[in-house]
């Protein structure tokens, strides 16, 4: 979530030792983000016990611009942290929380996002993974900014509960964090290091109150369903397909599913302009 906001809430309470090292700590994090804008790649932290090396990206449907970005086809991908524990800690640190350059991140309600892990957890098979996600209810809750109707509840809260699902249920995942260029806000979702597919990242995050009321006006076959396989590649736009359509977790299939959804796109129009036209 946002450095910025957490670094000035961090600094009003701070002493001058502390507003010190929040300083040093601040210059890290800018020298990291301009680092990323001139190598275009990716940076990673991940933990000894797990590691994780790609991510991967989201297609047209399901299309969400809020507090957290949702679904954007068109938003770059600019950094990837991927976090199965806690890295970078001091002894004084909360082990469940996840810190990054001196700031924790939290949910929509301010609180930090807090990670469960099950030291007896493993890496599931694509289908297992599957089969987790579908039945896993977290994705049927509202996505709700803070102040909005409801629980506020964003995407770094939608992923902290996916982990903490997956790792009672023993299956072994990561939180990940990805910074969007040129967003203030980033997003958050779920990678999953499979025995047959390899790394594979899911995106569980709700629909608005709003969004789901269109879906069932316009009979959406699942108008519940949010569970997505996510595609990202640092440079590459951020895309997620729906788990029952995405047939390979590959960034070229995104490619090729995006280009056959504005293909239709385009003969639908072409083909309601005709229908236009006799009435």
């Amino acid at each position: 979530h946002n450095v910025w906001e957490i670094y000035r809430k961090e600094w009003e309470t701070a002493g001058p030792e502390k507003r010190t090292e929040l300083n040093k700590r601040m210059s890290r994090w800018q020298e990291l983000i301009k680092s990323g804008l001139t190598a275009s790649q990716a940076y990673f932290r991940v933990t000894e016990e797990e590691s994780a090396e790609s991510l991967q990206p989201v297609p047209p449907e399901k299309k969400r611009k809020s507090g957290c970005f949702g679904c954007l086809g068109w938003i770059i991908v600019f950094t990837i942290i991927v976090v199965a524990i806690n890295l970078f800690s001091s002894d004084t640190d909360n082990p469940r929380y996840v810190y990054e350059n001196g700031g924790i991140h939290v949910g929509a309600d301010g609180e930090p996002i807090e990670l469960i892990n099950n030291p007896d957890a493993t890496n599931p098979t694509y289908g297992e993974l599957v089969d987790f996600i579908v039945e896993d209810a977290t994705d049927s809750k509202f996505y709700t900014e803070l102040g909005g109707i409801g629980s506020p509840r964003v995407c770094a809260d939608f992923a902290e509960e996916v982990h903490n699902n997956a790792e009672a249920k023993g299956i072994r995942v990561a939180w990940v964090s990805i910074a969007l260029y040129e967003e203030e806000i980033g997003h958050a979702c779920n990678a999953f290091e499979t025995t047959d597919k390899g790394l594979v990242y899911v995106d569980c995050t709700g629909a608005t109150i709003g969004e789901r009321f269109r879906q069932v006006l316009e009979t959406s076959p699942n108008p519940m369903s949010e569970d997505k396989i996510a595609y990202v590649e640092i440079g590459k736009e951020y895309g997620c397909i729906d788990i029952d359509y995405a047939k390979s977790t590959s960034y070229k299939f995104y490619d090729e599913y995006k280009q056959k959804w504005y293909e239709r796109e385009r003969l639908l129009s072409g083909y309601n302009e005709e229908v236009a036209q006799y009435t």
